[in-house]
């Protein structure tokens, strides 16, 4: 199998689970709403804040927070995938199509073994 047609086979699971692209959603809108909520929250009392604090407020730093919280929604994603396609019983048959992905990844990654001499 090429890796065209696995990343096709894996993009058809995807699109045929429902729940997926609402999870999707749901993880845009979150992290994207709460950065927008807390950001207009801090931008109408920033100015009441010291002044310690707003020299060293850092706005990149801020509105990635959010993001961590997305994350905790991907990881639900991905369990979602897997966890339809174990109840489905296909996961025997995506990994008897490609029984090797592991250590095709694990040839490519520099080893972390000293060298011998």
């Amino acid at each position: 199998m090429t890796l065209r047609n696995l990343l096709l086979s894996e993009w058809t699971k995807f699109r045929t689970i429902r729940s997926t692209v609402s999870s999707l959603w749901l993880t845009f809108l979150v992290s994207a709403g709460l950065t927008v909520a807390i950001g207009l929250r801090l931008r109408s009392t920033f100015g009441q804040t010291s002044a310690s604090y707003q020299e060293s407020f850092d706005p990149t730093e801020f509105s990635l927070g959010a993001v961590s919280l997305g994350q905790i929604l991907v990881i639900a994603f991905g369990v979602l995938l897997v966890g339809t396609e174990y109840d489905s019983g296909t996961i025997r048959s995506a990994i008897a199509a490609v029984p090797h992905r592991l250590p095709h990844r694990s040839r490519r990654l520099p080893s972390s073994e000293p060298a011998s001499t």
